[in-house]
């Protein structure tokens, strides 16, 4: 379960000691890192400099899809198959006499 700002209780990163984590991952000792720690190992395979450490957690603003402004919460498995039968009207239109 993702609480805000992922606060394990008892968990800090072993590298840049941070308490709060958007994802909590572990390094090659199994030891719990930070999702900024792991990514930057996985990227680098170098521990993250404790220079590079942040206050806060960035946030990127993503752009709303169009699909998403529609509805919100519909299945890309029901826009697909609603797309499917669009399609095939036509076609059974025309075999009407």
């Amino acid at each position: 379960s993702l609480q805000s700002a992922a606060r394990r209780a008892g968990t800090s990163c072993a590298n840049c000691k941070t308490t709060t984590t958007t994802l909590w991952r572990r390094n090659q000792n199994g030891e719990p890192v930070c999702n900024a720690c792991g990514l930057y190992y996985k990227l680098h395979n170098v521990n993250r400099p404790l220079t590079m450490k942040k206050e806060g957690i960035q946030t990127r603003n993503r752009k709303l899809s169009s699909k998403s402004k529609k509805k919100k919460g519909s299945s890309s498995c029901l826009a697909l198959s609603g797309v499917m039968s669009d399609m095939i009207k036509p076609l059974v239109s025309f075999q009407i006499f």
